[in-house]
């Protein structure tokens, strides 16, 4: 097992109290980058399928910190090459919007790292909460950005009866219904 940070292990902890030790999971990650976290994930938990979705698109509305099309497709030739040698990993090159029509339903949870942007993140939660099992967890990273506090919160203004939970810069919510408001269309 590789060297966890202390709110991956807590993470790791909390969902080896609600699934269980020897569970197996199927799981997507939603903006893998360089594929740090993937890492984390097929090395520390039990995965029958890991679904790992990035586009590593050079988009300049969000100011990729000065990297073009060409940066990004280093990044990820040397990423699907990393994580290629995982039998569990599902890598995908795409968009969001674009791989949640593929992936099956009845995810264990789903890891919402991609944009920040708030418009973005209100489409991962909604594109992804019904690939979520009952009783799975949507769930995603930085809560530190006031555009993913936003998104996060105004789902769970709409969706009172689902309880978000915060460690750190990380959120979660467990899926008790398949039935949700759709905050793109309210």
């Amino acid at each position: 097992m590789s060297h966890l940070h202390p709110v991956h292990r807590a993470l790791k902890d909390q969902f080896t109290k609600e699934f269980g030790q020897d569970y197996v999971f199927n799981w997507a990650e939603i903006g893998v980058f360089e594929g740090t976290y993937s890492v984390t994930l097929l090395e520390n938990l039990r995965t029958d399928v890991g679904w790992l979705v990035d586009s590593w698109e050079f988009t300049p509305t969000q100011g990729d910190a000065g990297r073009d099309q060409a940066n990004w497709d280093e990044v990820a030739k040397k990423t699907i090459e990393k994580l290629s040698t995982y039998k569990h990993a599902k890598i995908l090159r795409m968009r969001s919007e674009h791989a949640h029509v593929v992936i099956p339903g009845g995810l264990d949870f789903v890891y919402i790292d991609a944009s920040h942007y708030y418009e973005k993140v209100r489409q991962d939660i909604v594109f992804w909460f019904p690939k979520v099992r009952i009783g799975g967890w949507l769930t995603g990273d930085d809560l530190f950005y006031d555009s993913v506090q936003k998104a996060v919160r105004e789902f769970a203004l709409a969706n009172p009866h689902f309880q978000i939970k915060v460690l750190g810069s990380q959120w979660w919510l467990v899926k008790h219904t398949e039935e949700f408001v759709n905050i793109l269309e309210s």
